[in-house]
């Protein structure tokens, strides 16, 4: 029915319905109230659209995907003042690896935080051998007053096994030329060597012990000859004391070398190495005042090393975030 040019007054009533039914193509246009849902709706060109509908309920996910009901002033307000309460509630400082530090802000629940480094060695070039990486932790977050919290923030290098090694070369020689018969005993600490990585509690070291003889001889009427005999230790310090391998074999180097390894596994981290031996020599002849001229030598070639993983608390600020 087509109404023109007439003025109506008083109240107009909207087509109520008891229950929503369901689309169909006439329902284009048509506006209702729904009495059992409280709200309106409006016929779509396929389906019916919920009109002016407005919620009060709290934030949450269930919000997620409604895309025709608007939330209310008080429920946006208050969602609001919870994002309020939370962006005043953020601090950001610096503070020390190993110190406890105290919050400033007042938190009614225990924040969360954050941790970089900020002014913190993060790599040890003396142990370039191992893996290394840093862990950072704020541990103890504790309730110290009402609202009030603290927290240590750590920072650790942590460095994983290997193995190291490096060429020494320290030796110890002595030239022989004394009267026949026992020449005595000669004992002898090479040069300590102290460029051991760090973290070396197992070290195994090279050794070569020499001997250069000189056999003189008169044809027909006597020999003059002289030997040796080789003890000698792997010795290394370990902050307070000399540990070592316990003696080798004994050698006779009648013009040669022997190379031999010697280990020595320790409890404590090992800051330098040397070698401590004795060469006894000996030598006999005929109708000859002196024995030729000789020469003995130790020497500590190399090492290898299995450098034991290990946890440092490091010393440096960090920067923090508490949430």
């Amino acid at each position: 029915m087509d109404h023109y040019g007439i003025n109506m007054e008083g109240p107009i009533n909207i087509e109520r319905l008891a229950s929503l039914s369901s689309w169909i193509a006439t329902d284009v246009g048509r506006v209702v109230f729904v009495i059992d849902e409280n709200v309106y709706y409006g016929g779509g060109n396929s389906a019916w659209i919920l009109i002016g509908s407005v919620s009060d309920l709290v934030y949450s996910s269930s919000w997620n995907g409604v895309v025709d009901v608007s939330p209310s002033k008080n429920a946006v307000y208050d969602k609001i003042e919870d994002l309020e309460d939370s962006i005043n509630s953020i601090e950001i400082g610096t503070c020390e690896s190993g110190v406890t530090k105290t919050l400033d802000n007042s938190y009614t629940s225990p924040p969360s935080i954050m941790l970089t480094p900020a002014s913190m060695p993060t790599y040890d070039a003396d142990s370039s051998a191992q893996d290394q990486k840093i862990v950072i932790d704020a541990d103890d977050l504790t309730l110290i007053s009402e609202n009030t919290y603290s927290f240590m923030p750590k920072c650790d290098l942590v460095l994983d096994s290997g193995v190291g090694g490096k060429t020494v070369d320290e030796y110890k020689s002595k030239l022989v030329s004394d009267t026949y018969g026992n020449l005595g005993t000669w004992t002898f600490t090479t040069t300590e060597f102290t460029d051991i990585e760090p973290n070396t509690r197992d070290l195994t070291a090279n050794i070569t012990a020499t001997g250069l003889v000189e056999n003189y001889t008169n044809p027909g009427v006597s020999i003059s000859s002289t030997w040796w005999s080789y003890y000698i230790k792997l010795q290394v310090w370990t902050g307070s004391v000399w540990e070592d391998s316990g003696w080798s074999a004994n050698y006779h180097p009648h013009n040669t070398s022997h190379v031999f390894n010697l280990n020595v596994t320790t409890l404590a981290d090992i800051t330098k190495i040397r070698l401590y031996g004795s060469c006894t020599t000996s030598g006999y002849g005929v109708n000859y005042p002196t024995c030729p001229t000789s020469y003995v030598a130790a020497r500590l070639n190399s090492y290898t090393s299995i450098l034991t993983g290990s946890s440092a608390l490091q010393s440096g600020t960090l920067t923090y975030m508490a949430v």
